[in-house]
């Protein structure tokens, strides 16, 4: 399953970020001067950050991902993301709902309301606004 979440980066107005979710490392980049750029994640300058994919063992469906998010200003905090409501879509069974836990507390809830899996969309597309 691959996902696009676009979110704001507080220090560059208009600036979308992407954040790769990997099953033993994820990573956080931007787009600099129209080129991709991986974010710095801790004081030392490293750009992985540890992550961890909880499996179902019953389904084999993903249940859960942590990892630290990284952080502005301040440490790094704990986040959970948790997996429900999974339907089948075109063959593939995806989460509806997210709900999401930052530093041990509620942070975000999410109701997927459709999924279009293999629409045509092509790269120079993902950037296009609505």
């Amino acid at each position: 399953m691959s996902g696009l979440l676009q979110i704001a980066d507080p220090l560059r107005k208009g600036t979308p970020i992407g954040i790769d979710l990997g099953t033993t490392n994820s990573l956080v980049a931007r787009v600099v001067r129209s080129k991709p750029e991986c974010m710095p994640v801790d004081d030392a300058g490293g750009r992985l950050l540890p992550s961890v994919v909880y499996f179902d063992p019953a389904t084999g469906l993903p249940r859960k991902v942590t990892y630290e998010s990284v952080a502005i200003a301040g440490p790094p905090q704990p986040v959970e993301e948790n997996f429900s409501d999974f339907r089948d879509v075109s063959g593939v069974k995806v989460p509806f709902r997210v709900d999401i836990l930052q530093g041990g507390r509620p942070f975000a809830a999410v109701t997927v309301q459709d999924y279009k899996i293999n629409t045509g969309l092509k790269p120079e597309g993902i950037s296009t606004r609505p």
